[in-house]
């Protein structure tokens, strides 16, 4: 696997080496016994980011004091990765994105359960989630993620739709 594959000997982090393997992998047809519908794992890796998120995200999670001024030296890099895993960076940078591809025809118990996720997490931690990506110096992607919240749940027509209305 290793000629297709690429993996990160500091992180894990798994990569194809190139993007043809993915859509030879997701894309359906006759001549492929087995292929992958990425849609419906963006609605799985959606739910448990959100779930990861709704677990792991506090007020002050770097335990920083309001009034110091921070640079992003490598002291303060330290006291990122260590009070914030890299599953819950992964969490708080790519739930926008798994939501808005993940799939709006899944089974209603698949819906029902990534909205129950998504409800708790705009009504509890929002905010919590827009300080932790302002540690991350993600600040630029949080206007992205609130967007594909926004249309996937105007999609489906989901109540939380107008919680995220509110934040954008």
């Amino acid at each position: 696997l290793h000629s297709v594959i690429l993996v990160s000997k500091e992180d894990q982090v798994i990569q194809p080496y190139h993007a043809s393997l993915f859509d030879y992998l997701t894309k359906p047809s006759d001549h492929q016994t087995f292929s992958i519908e990425a849609s419906h794992y963006h609605l799985l890796l959606a739910r448990q980011c959100l779930e990861f998120m709704n677990e792991g995200l506090r007020q002050n999670i770097c335990g920083l004091n309001p009034s110091a001024h921070f640079g992003r030296d490598k002291q303060f890099q330290r006291t990122v990765n260590f009070r914030i895993p890299l599953v819950l960076q992964y969490a708080c940078a790519n739930w926008g994105y798994h939501l808005s591809s993940a799939n709006r025809d899944a089974s209603s118990k698949d819906i029902e359960a990534l909205l129950s996720v998504l409800d708790a997490f705009a009504r509890r931690k929002l905010l919590e989630w827009i300080e932790c990506m302002s540690i991350l110096d993600l600040t630029a992607d949080t206007l992205a993620c609130v967007s594909g919240a926004l249309l996937w749940t105007a999609a489906i027509k989901a109540s939380v739709h107008n919680l995220f209305l509110d934040t954008k």
